[in-house]
């Protein structure tokens, strides 16, 4: 069965989504997201500003105080 993969970014605007035929390339998409707004949280938060891409985004909702979330949904294609 085919899927699609939704790179999912939930934020104080409202939600970014974005689809894609891997996993690795919505994973790619977090990752960018984190990478071009981390700098909009560090100052609150220090701690996380040496951290990799792949740092950020399993950390995204604590960098964010837990109000924003970065997410993979798998959909399968029927």
């Amino acid at each position: 069965m085919n899927k699609v993969f939704l790179a999912l970014w939930d934020h104080k605007h409202g939600q970014d989504m974005r689809a894609f035929s891997t996993h690795e390339d919505a994973e790619e998409q977090l990752r960018q997201w984190a990478i071009q707004y981390v700098d909009e949280w560090t100052p609150l938060n220090e701690e996380f500003e040496n951290q990799t891409p792949e740092e950020l985004v399993s950390n995204w909702s604590e960098i964010s105080c837990h109000t924003e979330f970065m997410t993979i949904e798998a959909l399968d294609i029927n």
